[in-house]
């Protein structure tokens, strides 16, 4: 049986100023039909230019395709010119899931018109007949009340609906095959495992064939057939997805597998130490205005009464899904924005007690590091302007001085001295979250936010990342709060583990403890929605039935009681408090409390 889809000696080039540079040689992927192949790759391996390539995405110049063969049912794309790829391929046979669904829906447009646009204009619908066809589909992606959804604008959404829209528009023109590329990076674990299962139940329902590319094994585990390690544009490996992740045989395809950070047993003593940070009830509400006058109607309760404290040295994980209160809590804490009740105290001082000059000299204290390096980075800006510009403000650096400061401060995040004079778009995802650590770092702070730290980079600049933290945090005595929708980073850096729900927090204790036996329910399902490489069927994932509420209006008692299977009538109308376990951790459930053995129970 000859395969659906079928890649030949393809070579892709890249050319400029400096010369040529191949990009992609490819002997071989082949394809059956309904099967999902995946490729597996760091960032710069070619995954993108490959799924750019198939479909004549690719800029020419600088990219040249110089030979080989795209084959689709026995047909070579690369024969096509663009108008016929236009007209006859893309969307209608091929599609593309990309990795961040913001870039690709259009912002002014509601869900529905973009959809129905595509529709009229690929398949020759009038509007209503479109409407009805974009109706139809996001109903397949299971995107929740269907008719209000196609009035929203993508904003509306939550990421994973977004995700769930983009699917929609890959499939609303009857394509064939789908090519996902990293469609869930940037989304939550719960979210990330229902557009898996997804992805997977429209290949078994109505046959397509898909093409995953990642950088994380566990993605390509627990959803395709056979797999490929893709390493400086080359295959260096395939065969089926058990063989390859399981039995490998090149070292490279070992390395990326145990990039994947690891539980591990911590063994701090953090007992003796003081409170660095101490949060007491605190509480953010941001109002919702309405009307001509724009009186306040109602109110956001992002983080609702919340109380937790962190040591000197320790590292705490913070974890949730989005929308759970995390950034809130972390900008409210930083006196970003202002809290509604409560009290944060910061090394003995409390936040909102400070004029403005005290808080501006605490501000040397506290930094935070931002999960995408690209957005948070001035690209107009030299990295001499980029680290030095804490120093030049707070210390008064003279500019003589400030370059020396700033390549010290590049030399201990292991990027050469000589990167003081480059932009940040010359230098590859890990090396701009590295420059990025280098600003926090450069006024020696007492504390550092980590938002979403390695999210945007693949798994080998994630370990190198990781490390690089752990050992400045032990060299400088530094204190982390590590916020993250990936357990395995927390897993692996964090003392402690804060999970939130919905603005309040519902488990609390040691992260082995917790990671060896999660009381609460809705922290078990966090733990159930991650995949790994021994993940062998993608049921074995367990999701999480139903949206996050309103925190606007939240449900009465327990505000997870919506989506848990063990609900009682008590969680429907007493809200639980925190309260402290025989092992130390706090939980919030009323069916722990009720039930000791509640991990046996909830297995």
């Amino acid at each position: 049986m000859n395969p659906y889809f079928q890649i030949k000696n393809l070579k892709v080039m890249f050319n400029n100023y400096e010369g040529s540079k191949e990009i992609l040689n490819i002997h071989d992927i082949s394809i059956k039909k309904g099967e999902a192949f995946g490729i597996l790759g760091e960032s710069g391996a070619g995954k993108t230019v490959l799924a750019l390539s198939i479909l004549q995405l690719l800029e020419t110049p600088p990219g040249e395709i110089v030979s080989g063969e795209i084959l689709l049912d026995g047909e070579n794309l690369l024969n096509k010119t663009h108008k016929e790829m236009e007209r006859t391929i893309r969307g209608k046979k091929i599609a593309m899931i990309f990795q961040d669904p913001m870039s690709t829906l259009n912002p002014v447009y509601t869900i529905g018109e973009q959809m129905e646009q595509v529709i009229m204009e690929n398949q020759g619908l009038n509007k209503k007949a479109a409407r009805d066809k974009a109706i139809e589909m996001v109903t397949i992606v299971k995107l929740p009340d269907a008719e209000r959804s196609m009035n929203k604008y993508p904003h509306e959404l939550s990421g994973g609906q977004r995700q769930r829209v983009i699917i929609a528009l890959a499939l609303s023109c009857g394509a064939e095959m789908l090519i996902a590329d990293e469609p869930t990076r940037n989304l939550d674990v719960t979210i990330q495992a229902g557009i898996l299962k997804l992805i997977k139940e429209l290949q078994r329902t109505l046959k397509v064939t898909v093409l995953f590319i990642a950088n994380n094994p566990g993605l390509i585990s627990a959803t395709c057939n056979h797999a490929a390690i893709l390493y400086k544009g080359r295959i260096i490996e395939k065969g089926t997805t058990k063989e390859v992740l399981l039995t490998p045989k090149e070292d490279y395809t070992n390395r990326l597998l145990n990039a994947v950070p690891k539980k591990r047993d911590k063994e701090n003593d953090l007992s003796k130490n003081d409170n660095i940070l101490e949060i007491k009830n605190l509480k953010k509400y941001f109002p919702v205005k309405s009307g001509f006058f724009s009186k306040t109607t109602a109110h956001v309760k992002a983080v609702d009464d919340v109380s937790l404290s962190v040591k000197r040295g320790e590292i705490l994980g913070l974890v949730g899904e989005s929308g759970c209160g995390k950034s809130t809590l972390v900008n409210t804490v930083l006196n970003l924005i202002n809290p509604t009740e409560g009290d944060v105290t910061f090394d003995g001082k409390s936040m909102y007690e400070l004029d403005k000059k005290q808080t501006r000299d605490l501000r040397k204290d506290i930094q935070i590091v931002f999960q995408d390096p690209f957005w948070s980075l001035n690209p107009r800006k030299l990295v001499k302007e980029i680290i030095g510009e804490p120093l030049r403000v707070q210390e008064k650096v003279k500019s003589f001085q400030l370059v020396e400061r700033v390549e010290e401060l590049l030399g201990m995040v292991g990027l050469p001295k000589d990167g003081v004079y480059k932009y940040p778009h010359e230098f590859s995802g890990g090396e701009r979250q590295r420059i990025a650590i280098a600003r926090a770092l450069a006024l020696m702070p007492k504390l550092v936010v980590l938002d979403e730290p390695t999210s945007s980079i693949d798994v080998l600049s994630q370990a190198q990342i990781l490390n690089l933290l752990e050992s400045l945090k032990n060299k400088f005595n530094l204190t982390y709060i590590v916020i993250s929708h990936d357990l395995s980073v927390v897993s692996y850096m964090s003392d402690h583990i804060a999970v939130m729900y919905l603005g309040k927090l519902v488990e609390y204790g040691q992260t082995k403890v917790i990671f060896d036996d999660p009381k609460h329910p809705y922290t078990k399902a966090l733990f159930d929605a991650i995949p790994d490489i021994h993940t062998e069927n993608i049921e074995d994932i367990k999701t999480l039935e139903g949206n996050v509420p309103s925190a606007i209006n939240p449900p009465n008692g327990c505000r997870f009681h919506t989506r848990c299977q063990y609900k009682t009538e008590k969680c429907m109308i007493d809200e639980p408090t925190l309260i402290t376990q025989v092992d130390g951790r706090k939980v919030a459930c009323h069916y722990v409390e009720e039930n000791k053995g509640v991990s046996e129970a909830i297995q």
